[in-house]
This record gives C-alpha cells, structure tokens and sequence, in this order.
C-alpha cells in the first residue's frame, strides 16, 4: 500500500503551482505513459475555474517530491514542504 499524505492547500492554485510549473518549464517532470485527462486539465484551467482533481494530485504529488535545489525561488509564504523526500 503507498503512503498517502493529506493535505491542505494554503495558498491560492495559482501561487502553489508556480515552482512545479517551473519543474516542467526545466524539463525536469516527465510523464511516462498517456494522461489525456491531467494534460487536459493542466492546459485549459484558468485562475477562478473549480479545483481539477487530477492536477492538484499531481502538484501535491511532484511538490513533495521536488528537490527545492531545482527551483530558482519559491513564494514567500509557500506551505508545501519541497524536502526532495523520495
């Protein structure tokens, strides 16, 4: 069974999703596979549209497991740990 970790968001989507959209930026995220429905959330969601599931797991997901190394800077007052736990 995989750990799970819950979360509560903090800060707004966009704030959150800054350092893990920076991540995919630097060509440091790769999805292996087809994930038609996340990379159609990840593309037409706009600030004020309801929460996508599968793109908040995902951002939740690679948050945890960023190495805070690879972010140029993070936003003051960011509520997810980036410990480069894997």
């Amino acid at each position: 069974m995989p750990m799970i970790l819950e979360v509560t968001a903090k800060v707004g989507k966009r704030l959150r999703a800054a350092p893990v959209a920076q991540l995919y930026e630097q060509q440091l995220v790769h999805h292996v596979g087809e994930y038609t429905e996340l990379e159609d959330q990840m593309v037409t969601w706009v600030e004020g549209m309801d929460s996508p599931d599968r793109m908040d797991a995902a951002v939740h997901g690679l948050a945890e497991l960023a190495d805070a190394d690879q972010l140029d800077t993070l936003p003051p007052g960011y509520g997810i740990r980036f410990d480069g736990r894997r």
